[in-house]
């Protein structure tokens, strides 16, 4: 059975009879609308649903309307493998794939995208591993890798004073790419990783068995790799044993979310943490983003919706960059409209519909995203400045931006 819908996004209109214009492109999402990413995976739906809106109010692209198709990954790569198979049987091959969201389930649907030859842009995939496949030149993220991630945390957690540290990490590949990251990062610094502990996404039981023997080692910090499913447990464990009350926290980018502290008996217990995120420093193109986010749904995007929205956009722009050039590759094509030189492009109505005609006219743009920088380079990488924040009584604050080198 395909978990499918259509996003209802206004099609652009004929400017002679009013009537919509057929499709000129299909993309389909797959992000996390159930499983342990459901908490954030809606918002980057809506993200999604967002760029393709406003790209149809901007006009459309190769001569007809955006149609963008949803699927649900369910965060689990044998669920998102067969509703992509499914979708593939009964819709055809989409123009670009958005999503998926964990590394685990991209690594899957890497595969179905290399064999049927379709391209696919990660909004939030940050496993460093992505970036050594042959994926013929089909896997592009607007997420940053996790090789600069790791050495931010390794360096916050240095200068936290933590100097013998625990690692519980889920055992998958977004959470063993950053477990690998963040040991090599701290192994110049003077804090030795003293245990680790993976476990498996779902399993909370299992995990819980482990952690007595875990807290009752010499650490003095633990730092958690994984999504918010699991989190609540592991904190009101360590709180209702009373083990180090002091312990210090830290935690990865996929727990920057409200589900990760729902039902902590004592939220507060947490208010030393830190986590990183990929960010955006506050400038015009994130800017507009939010308040055109807001407007529509009356809510503040979460981490990573950003990263969907430029997705969208700029399989848009790529897809009309072919169709005026098709000696490009889709490939090509993405690197071309999210980089110098060109007309600096971003988001929002007005400055889609001026990139759309200028990539129509032949003229090089260069997307500005509202993710921040999402210049791709040949791997279909992007660097990214990451926020550092925390929580405080349960809710999330940043503390600080720190931007990679150039």
């Amino acid at each position: 059975m395909v978990s499918l819908c259509s996003c209802q996004v206004p099609a652009a209109e004929s400017p002679t009879t009013g009537e919509p214009q057929q499709v000129g492109a299909r993309l389909v999402t797959l992000l996390p609308l159930t499983g342990s990413l459901a908490g954030n995976g809606p918002s980057r739906e809506r993200a999604a649903m967002l760029a393709a809106m406003q790209v149809n109010e901007a006009g459309g692209l190769r001569n007809g309307r955006l149609q963008l198709d949803h699927l649900d990954s369910g965060t689990q790569s044998e669920v998102a493998a067969t509703r992509l198979e499914n979708y593939l049987n009964t819709q055809g091959k989409p123009d670009v794939l958005i999503g998926a969201s964990s590394s685990q389930v991209s690594r899957e649907i890497l595969q179905w995208a290399t064999r049927e030859n379709f391209p696919m842009i990660s909004p939030a995939s940050t496993a460093s591993s992505f970036t050594r496949d042959d994926d013929a030149d089909l896997f592009f993220r607007t997420a940053p890798s996790d090789a600069f991630q790791g050495t931010v945390l390794a360096d916050r957690i240095q200068e936290s004073g933590v100097r013998k540290l625990g690692l519980i990490y889920q055992n998958d590949a977004y959470g063993n790419s950053l477990k690998d990251t963040l040991e090599s990062a701290l192994s110049s610094e003077a804090v030795s990783v003293v245990s680790t502990l993976p476990y498996a996404q779902g399993d909370a039981d299992a995990l819980l068995a482990q952690l007595d023997a875990f807290f009752a080692q010499d650490i003095d910090g633990v730092c958690l790799v994984g999504y918010p499913q699991e989190a609540p447990q592991i904190f009101n464990h360590w709180i209702d044993t009373g083990a180090k009350p002091d312990m210090r926290w830290f935690f990865s980018d996929g727990l920057k979310s409200a589900q990760t502290m729902a039902g902590v008996r004592e939220p507060f217990r947490l208010d030393r943490s830190l986590g990183t995120v990929p960010s955006s420093l506050p400038q015009e193109a994130s800017a507009r983003f939010e308040q055109d986010y807001l407007a529509q749904y009356q809510a503040l995007p979460v981490s990573f919706a950003a990263h969907t929205y430029d997705a969208v956009v700029l399989a848009a722009l790529a897809l009309q960059k072919q169709q005026f050039d098709p000696s490009v590759s889709i490939g090509d094509a993405l690197r071309e409209v999210s980089s110098p030189p060109g007309q600096l492009v971003g988001p929002g109505v007005k400055g889609l519909k001026d990139a759309l005609e200028r990539v129509a006219r032949g003229e090089d743009v260069n997307y500005e995203g509202a993710s921040g920088n999402v210049d791709f380079d040949a791997q279909g990488d992007v660097l990214s400045d990451y926020e550092i924040w925390t929580f405080r009584s349960g809710f999330i604050f940043r503390v600080e931006t720190r931007s990679p080198q150039r």
